[in-house]
């Protein structure tokens, strides 16, 4: 079972979930350019968050967009950039909320992507592709008219989160895929029972309303991102550590 299949539309907000706001001007604003910040969210328990530009760049902070980084696109992901937000402790994402991803106009027709991978002790844990076209626009309200798109994430333990553009040489070197970083819901580890590794693949977070014929299966509905390793990577299942990349 691949890592995608685990990611699904939500049109709830899960019970107990914290989150780190990075539109908020009292807490993040004075990380504008700055090339990293390191702050402590009330929302997520006071947990620590860093957030650091790639060199030589610097960050860019707004109130309706979040992160993003002073270079080509001067409040956006975009090229060569890399963003990346590291938590103190772990943190096990499972909400991610974009801005100015656009599924056409201003980006590509096709729909603007984002490349999102998460590191565990500096091991890859998940590399995912998400499509403006993918994302719904629930359960957070990060308002509308600025490409605002809502992303389920495995729910799976990590150190920090890479935020890359399609428009990177080394991923296709697409033009007009750039987006900023508004918010990320999840839980602390300590917070989420560990899962066993046998038997199906369950969501441990947070699972849908019983109208979700999926969730009473025991299955999880379809992804809305798109795993780009492979599902060997995750032979354990999806909550089950993966192994290390090569092997």
């Amino acid at each position: 079972m691949t890592i995608s299949t685990i990611l699904f539309p939500i049109r709830w907000t899960p019970a107990g979930t914290s989150f780190f706001d990075f539109r908020n001007a009292g807490l993040y604003g004075d990380c504008n350019d700055s090339g990293s910040c390191t702050k402590s969210e009330p929302l997520a328990d006071g947990r620590n968050v860093t957030i650091s530009a790639s060199n030589p760049n610097t960050l860019y902070r707004d109130n309706a967009d979040g992160f993003g980084i002073r270079g080509n696109e001067n409040d956006e992901v975009d090229a060569d950039e890399v963003l990346t937000i590291a938590f103190q402790g772990g943190w096990i994402p499972t909400f991610l909320g974009i801005t100015d991803l656009f599924k056409s106009g201003d980006g590509n027709d096709d729909g603007e992507e984002v490349v999102l991978r998460g590191f565990l002790d500096d091991v890859l844990v998940f590399d995912l592709k998400g499509n403006a076209h993918d994302g719904i626009n629930g359960g957070w309200a990060l308002g509308s008219g600025n490409g605002e798109i809502v992303f389920r994430l495995p729910g799976v333990e990590i150190d920090f989160l890479e935020f890359h553009s399609v428009e990177a040489s080394d991923l296709g070197n697409e033009s007009n895929d750039e987006f900023s970083v508004a918010l990320i819901a999840g839980q602390a580890p300590s917070e989420v029972p560990e899962p066993g590794c046998a038997g199906p693949v369950r969501d441990s977070i947070a699972r849908p309303g019983p109208a979700d014929a999926s969730s009473q299966a025991g299955l999880i509905a379809p992804a809305v991102f798109n795993s780009r390793l492979p599902a060997s990577r995750f032979a354990g299942g999806i909550n089950c550590r993966p192994l290390p990349i090569g092997t």
